[in-house]
């Protein structure tokens, strides 16, 4: 795998004007910001091109297509998107129509499978080259039955046939399709183990939709219900453990929160009836002792 870095990126002043990763690969050096100040970084990587190239150095900044960052984070991300990779290539040899293919390699355009991936250091970097098939109506006004159609099929995401090609997009043999490559990283941007997804709009909607299909998955995570107040959960997208909804016992939990606002007005009547008493305390003192001293003066 190749390497990724954190990195700020600094003024001549040495002040930080963002921070993101930097991931060198075969061809170029791709610069990922965190897109809280594009205009000061544009106007500052202008002036470092034009001093570089005063300098005698040869390079060019190219803005990049891939403009959705998506982020996986925890434990077993690494886990997931190996079993789901590898259950779309599974699929595939299989002669199964998913209306897609993945396929990974390294920065150096060598091919990995998923069990490699999951061996990978720490902020590691490799491509996730996704296949689309190209949609022939409008993407916006897909229809109800073609959804359900491609839901039942397994396909992740259309691309429309007429939106412009972009320069990091590569179209496949067949013309019915569309390759895309996302440039994956093995890290976070506070150091939490998982993977950081830099991709292309069609490419960001369809890996968000592989990630979470565990029809792909041989052993789909099951979901377990959060407190007393549950019943069993029910999960989305057909039944699938992923992304599952737990449906709250209103019942149950109207008489709990019942119980507990009873409890809440017994405490403050014992506090208003203490303060009452310390009240009627204080005025019984203070007219004993106007009373031994003759009245208040």
């Amino acid at each position: 795998s190749g390497e990724a870095s954190a990195a700020l990126l600094l003024d001549s002043k040495g002040l930080i004007l963002d921070e993101g990763l930097v991931v060198k690969t075969k061809e170029v050096v791709e610069v990922w910001g965190s897109g809280f100040a594009p205009s000061h970084v544009f106007e500052h990587l202008a002036e470092l091109a034009n001093f570089c190239s005063k300098s005698g150095l040869r390079f060019s900044f190219k803005p990049s297509a891939k403009t959705a960052l998506l982020s996986l984070q925890g434990p077993l991300s690494m886990q997931r998107f190996a079993q789901q990779v590898e259950g779309v290539q599974r699929k595939t040899a299989e002669g199964l129509e998913l209306g897609f293919r993945a396929d990974l390699c390294d920065v150096w355009g060598e091919p990995l499978n998923p069990s490699e991936v999951l061996g990978t250091p720490f902020m590691s970097a490799w491509f996730l080259s996704l296949t689309l098939p190209l949609c022939r109506e409008n993407c916006c006004g897909l229809s109800e039955a073609k959804a359900q159609a491609s839901s039942r099929k397994h396909i992740v995401g259309f691309v429309c046939s007429s939106s412009s090609s972009s320069s990091s997009s590569s179209n496949s043999s067949s013309s019915s399709s569309k390759e895309y490559s996302i440039s994956c990283v093995r890290g976070g941007p506070t150091g939490e183990d998982g993977i950081e997804f830099a991709a292309e709009v069609p490419a960001a909607e369809a890996l968000i939709r592989l990630l979470l299909d565990d029809s792909l998955s041989l052993h789909a995570p099951q979901g377990a219900p959060l407190g007393e107040a549950c019943t069993e959960p029910r999960g989305g997208r057909d039944g699938a453990g992923r992304g599952f909804l737990v449906f709250f016992d209103l019942q149950r939990d109207r008489s709990s929160s019942r119980r507990r606002t009873d409890g809440a007005d017994e405490r403050d009547r014992d506090r208003d009836r203490d303060r009452d008493r310390d009240r009627d305390r204080d005025r019984d003192r203070d007219r004993d002792r106007d009373r031994d001293t003759g009245g208040p003066p």
